[in-house]
This record gives C-alpha cells, structure tokens and sequence, in this order.
C-alpha cells in the first residue's frame, strides 16, 4: 500500500516505520514545524502549507485527539486521490472525519491497543499486539485486516458507538495497572525494599488474570 502520514508523533512515526518494515510505503509525512528527519527516515515527502497531496491507498491522522477534525478539514481539500482516510484514536469516532466523507471516501479508525513510548520501541511493539478497527464500507474494512496481517497485529471490529467504554477500558488496562505500580514502587522503596522483588508477582497476577478471567 501507499499511504500518507499526518502528524509524525510518536504513534504516527511507531505505525509508519511498522508499515515501512512490512512492505508498504509512505509516500507523504504531513505535519507542523520541522518534519523533515521524520520523512527522511520513512524515505517519504514532506508535504507543506498548501501543497495537494500526493495519490495513496491511506491517509493516517495520527494527531492528538482534540485536533482530528480541525485537521481533517483542513487536509481533505488537499488530498484528492485517496481510497480512504483512518484515525489512530480509541476514543474519537469516525464522524470527525466528515470532511473525507463529504468528499465521497471511505473513513475508519486503526487503533493499536499497545504503549508507545517512542518510535522505534512502538513499531517493535505492534507485532502481536490487537488493533481496534471501524470502517465505514467493506473495502476500508479489508484494507485495515490486510495491514493488521502484514504487521503481525491481532484486529478486532470495535463499533463506533462502542468507542468510549472500549476506550475507558483500555485506559483501566494500562494507565490504572501503571500507576498502581508506581504506587507499590513508592511503598517498597520506603520500605527499604527493591521494586524489582514484585514482579515475578506482578506477571503471575497477570497471567492467572487473563487465563481464568480477573474476577476469579
């Protein structure tokens, strides 16, 4: 696939040098202030102020929750020539990406249910984890499993009205379990203890958590 990259953060830069290794290309990196190193590193253009946008396969807006859709309408005028254009957000639903849809495109959502501290710890961290998908038609819909595949992603469908438990979910799952750690981390070091005796315990908690279901 040929796909264009808006907002090279650390989510946007973790998918695209994933897409890179797998194959695929980013012809486009789009974003504020100096992207160039971004774009040098995923061999692709940068695209400014109001350059039109390259032909692809997928747009990805990969910028913060709050600013989708004042991206989205900003850059949809620009990009002409897409099959399609997805979010990386777990909370936001597709809606804020109107301004693809009134121009007859195909819109959906590709969330990797993973961390990514930065972008080289993100792409290694894609390869067997889950993704959320929404897609608007069935086209779109085989696109995103087809990507999934080739970085070696688990996709599951997430319906777009289902968005914000799944996201309340996911926040409970990783920033919850984070700071109980950190917590623990506080109480052992008061206690002259190193951190490190728990997590023997803390993977075994987990594991048993997952194999027999949390409430048992």
């Amino acid at each position: 696939m040929e796909l264009i990259l808006v907002g090279p953060g650390r989510a946007g830069m973790s998918l695209g040098l994933a897409v890179t290794a797998a194959g695929h290309q980013v012809v486009a990196v789009v974003g504020r202030g100096d992207i160039s190193r971004s774009a040098e590193r995923l061999g692709a253009t940068v695209v400014v102020g109001d350059q039109p946008m390259p032909a692809a396969d997928l747009l990805l807006v990969a910028v913060d929750d709050g600013a989708i859709g004042e991206v989205a309408a900003i850059v949809a005028p620009r990009a002409t020539e897409l099959r399609g254009a997805v979010h990386l957000s777990g909370a936001v639903r597709v809606a804020a990406l109107q301004p693809f849809t009134a121009r007859g495109m195909a819109v959906g959502a590709f969330h990797p249910l993973q961390s990514l501290p930065d972008p080289d710890r993100g792409a290694q961290a894609l390869s067997g984890s889950a993704v959320a998908i929404t897609a608007s038609d069935p086209v779109l819909h085989e696109m995103l499993e087809r990507l999934a595949d080739d970085l070696g992603m688990k996709p599951f469908d997430l319906p777009d009205d289902r968005r914000a438990l799944y996201h309340a979910a996911a926040s409970m799952a990783s920033n919850a379990v984070g700071a109980s750690l950190l917590l623990a981390e506080r109480l052992f070091g008061a206690a002259g203890v190193d951190p490190a005796v728990a997590r023997p315990l803390v993977e075994k908690v987990v594991a048993h958590s997952f194999a027999g279901g949390a409430a048992a």
